[in-house]
């Protein structure tokens, strides 16, 4: 496997939806590089998530609880 992964090989990797993917990196919990053509790539090592359905909660969320 590649060092970095597209949005795409991430989502497939991880068994997620490509949105999942963005809103990891929107949360914090993943980062997102840039290529110096402007791509994003994932680093594969970030891909280990041990709870991918409580990765981030949303500000609605939390104030639900």
């Amino acid at each position: 496997m590649n060092e970095y992964l597209t949005i795409n090989e991430a989502a497939a990797v991880a068994k997620v939806s490509r949105r999942s993917i963005y809103f990891w990196i929107q949360c914090g919990k993943l980062k997102k590089y840039k290529l110096p053509s402007g791509m994003s790539r994932i680093k594969a090592s970030d891909l280990i998530i041990e709870d991918k359905q409580e990765v981030c909660l949303t500000t609605s969320q939390v104030s639900e609880t």
